[in-house]
């Protein structure tokens, strides 16, 4: 596989794991809760320090998951990402610069009779 279909690849998988980065922060409030009852047992008597110790627990994969959630792109974003690199390689190509000549001097051409 060369570099572009890896690119249309991770463009299709990429917005379900977005997805699935976005509510993995509700799992983790659901572990969050269990994990409080199990610091409550664990020894700590009073119900707001059982919530404090398990939330410092998880409160760093909740933010991490849901900010990464929000900043993987869409689908159409990664697309329009994929084809301005394939332009660019395209434009710079020798074939590219010789087609990107002719256009101008044809432009130029079309420009001087009017």
């Amino acid at each position: 596989m060369n570099e572009l279909s890896w690119m249309l690849y991770f463009a299709d998988v990429l917005p379900s794991i977005g997805v699935t980065l976005f509510f993995t922060p509700l799992i983790i409030g659901i572990v969050l809760s269990v994990s409080m009852f199990g610091t409550y047992l664990d020894g700590y008597t009073d119900a707001n320090k059982a919530i404090r110790v398990a939330t410092k627990r998880v409160s760093p994969f909740l933010v991490m998951f849901f900010v990464m959630g929000l900043l993987i792109p869409s689908q159409k974003t990664i697309y329009m990402i994929v084809g301005s690199q394939v332009t660019e390689e395209a434009i710079a190509s020798e074939t590219g610069k010789r087609v990107l000549d002719a256009v101008n001097r044809k432009l130029d051409e079309y420009i001087s009779k009017e």
